[in-house]
């Protein structure tokens, strides 16, 4: 016996290693959103229109109103997937809700949560999920649409399933798969861009949510109070 205690666990090479693993993954943990709450939500007026209005990411004052993009042209304000492998093989959750008022003979609503895989210029958008139309009465009425989203630069396509509801009831699902896998995606950009710059993606993938109302009327509107990812 030489009086020496034995290594300790504390600093074996081996348990140092995994801490420091253990570290980079809470700084690989992804929390992101759109600055709108139930007091400042992002809000659509449609009027009498039918197409498709994709909710507007708001201005830094809020007062001053809600921007005008994205929209069916400029992607500039979507919610960006991150690149540099934060999210490569990894499942991650996309959330949306709020709420719309429907009037009119018979009104119907469709709420989707789309990609987009172009640019932000030159947006591709691809609905991954969505309410399908819902025929609705007279009045106002939640809504939410919740994705499970997964994928990997390897394969360059993602996976997942989710659920869309309007006033309670599960719309188009139970839940159910992506609508679509998209292609071609890398998770791994090495120097990410701002999520509005010109011309550029930024990201793995952006997202933005649209409704398309089935009847036009001056009192149709739609809010949307939360909207982020998490994983």
């Amino acid at each position: 016996m030489n009086g020496r205690h034995p290594p300790s666990r504390l600093y074996s090479p081996d348990l140092l290693d995994r801490e420091a693993q253990k570290e980079k993954d809470k700084m690989q943990t992804m929390n992101a959103g759109w600055p709108i709450n139930g007091s400042f939500p992002s809000s659509i007026v449609p009027g009498t229109s039918t197409s498709a209005i994709y909710f507007p990411y708001p201005t830094s004052n809020f007062t001053a109103g809600a921007g005008s993009t994205p929209n069916a042209s400029n992607a500039a304000g979507q919610l960006l997937v991150p690149g540099q492998n934060i999210l490569n093989g990894r499942e991650f959750k996309v959330y949306a809700s709020g709420n719309l008022k429907v009037e009119g003979l018979t009104p119907t609503a469709l709420i989707e949560l789309c990609a987009n895989t172009g640019t932000v210029a030159s947006p591709s958008y691809t609905a991954i999920g969505s309410t399908g139309t819902v025929t609705l009465s007279d009045g106002v009425y939640p809504w939410r649409i919740v994705a499970d989203v997964q994928g990997d630069s390897a394969s360059g396509i993602i996976q997942g399933v989710f659920s869309a509801q309007i006033d309670n009831t599960l719309d188009n699902s139970s839940p159910k798969a992506l609508l679509s896998a998209l292609s071609g995606l890398s998770f791994g950009p090495a120097i990410p861009t701002a999520p509005n710059a010109e011309g550029s993606l930024g990201g793995v993938f952006g997202l933005v949510v649209r409704v398309t109302f089935g009847v036009g009327n001056s009192s149709n509107y739609a809010n949307m109070y939360d909207f982020h990812l998490e994983n």
